[in-house]
């Protein structure tokens, strides 16, 4: 398994562990206790992966998927998937970042111990399967059968206990689940439904698998180390240091440590001969850190194929190539959730032993473009009097990346305007 990878891009997506006290600041060769401890004191993290997996999530979600049933338990359970009243397209959300982080995830589908007499006591009662999100580092152990359905899992978590807070293992497997520390059991039970009730989600493959974003985990250690070696920079170099020249015949008498030791804005400097001066450090350290964390910076970028940085500050073919990798990472990711969805509805259907008529359509087309950069290819064409047909489909591309998520009668209607707004320009 991957633990050690999840577990850094856990934290650097939630800024914890070493991201929040400092541990991940690597020491220097002979600092000190009191100074490395004022170093992790004043650190502070840029959390660039949260902005790279919210940005990508929010691309995901600007069209939300379409689903449909007729049965009304499982209208209850998509719009409160998870017994705190969240839709699931708000779960999934939150879960597609933890997942776009890490590469992977799970959810438990489980149900309450008690069931109403009807449908409708069930639904009032809330008694409904629902979804619990297990992260893939809590995972300690599992087997999967042929056809990649988990056999059993089993995950840490932590039981409180008398009012104390114990470290334990959940197990679930195709009979039942059970909370236990060692030999000691805390919790169990059976269920009739013949399969493990987690379902897995991996962006490249199952469950274990990484994607491509766990690298910023890394970089961002660096760049936090960076900036905490640009501040140290700054606090060393910023301030002009005088400088006093000291006559040779002067140099015995001179307490260099007395003088050095009163310098400051509220006292008064007196000399003989020489007057004293200020000298600069050099800047160069400076900035070259500065570019250095910027180079880290863009590498994050490219890995997330950033489009939102605009065209000015890169070059036509390298934002064109950005397009088209997050179009293309965005219909993969899509895809996966759409087939994670019907998985996890299965097991709902298991649960309340009914047949899944879920129908779920996740987009296949997200259309991200550079619209600027096309609205200028389109007036560019136009000047240079480009076929009706060519300006038609153009400004569609356009409209229909501007308005993504506009419901199928709004296109329509706009569509069909346009075409009477160009006949009427070219008749």
């Amino acid at each position: 398994m991957h633990t050690k990878q999840w577990l850094m891009a856990a934290h650097a997506l939630n800024g914890t562990g070493g991201f929040e006290n400092g541990d991940m600041l690597i020491r220097y060769p002979r600092e000190t206790d009191d100074k490395y401890a004022k170093r992790k004191e004043v650190a502070y993290y840029v959390n660039h992966m949260h902005s790279a997996c919210q940005r990508f999530i929010a691309h995901l979600s600007k069209q939300p998927p379409s689903r449909a049933t007729k049965n009304k338990l499982m209208e209850a359970v998509i719009d409160n998937c998870d017994q705190r009243g969240n839709h699931i397209n708000q779960f999934l959300q939150d879960f597609g970042v933890q997942a776009k982080a890490r590469g992977c995830g799970l959810i438990l589908v489980d149900m309450p111990r008690f069931t109403g007499d009807s449908t409708a006591d069930q639904i009032a009662q809330r008694n409904t399967p629902y979804f619990v999100s297990i992260e893939p580092e809590r995972v300690t152990d599992y087997a999967k059968d042929k056809f990649g359905a988990f056999e059993y899992v089993e995950f840490s978590d932590v039981l409180d206990i008398n009012g104390k807070q114990k470290q334990v293992t959940r197990r679930y497997d195709r009979d039942g689940w059970r909370v236990f520390d060692g030999s000691d059991t805390y919790d169990k039970g059976e269920y009739t439904i013949g399969a493990c009730p987690i379902v897995d989600f991996g962006e490249n493959s199952g469950f274990p698998s990484l994607g491509s974003y766990y690298q910023i985990a890394g970089i961002s250690k660096r760049i936090y180390n960076a900036q905490s070696e640009l501040d140290e920079v700054l606090r060393g170099q910023t301030f002009s240091i005088l400088t006093y020249q000291v006559p040779e015949n002067m140099a015995a008498g001179f307490d260099a440590a007395a003088i050095g030791s009163t310098i400051g804005t509220q006292n008064m400097l007196v000399h003989h001969g020489i007057k004293p001066e200020f000298t600069a450090p050099d800047s160069a350290p400076a900035q070259t850190y500065k570019e250095y964390i910027s180079s880290l910076e863009e590498r994050i970028n490219v890995i997330s194929n950033n489009v939102d940085l605009g065209a000015q500050q890169q070059s036509g073919l390298a934002l064109s190539l950005r397009f088209q990798n997050m179009n293309a990472e965005l219909l993969n990711f899509a895809r996966r959730l759409e087939d994670f969805e019907r998985r996890l509805f299965d097991m709902v259907a298991l649960w309340l032993d009914v047949t899944n008529d879920v129908a779920i359509r996740y987009p296949a087309d997200f259309n991200l473009i550079d619209k600027a950069l096309e609205i200028e290819v389109l007036q560019n064409m136009v000047s240079l009097n480009a076929p009706k047909s060519y300006i038609v489909e153009k400004m569609r591309q356009i409209i229909s990346a501007d308005l993504i998520g506009m419901d199928v009668g709004t296109e329509s209607a706009i569509m069909s305007e346009l075409e009477d707004v160009l006949h009427e320009r070219t008749a």
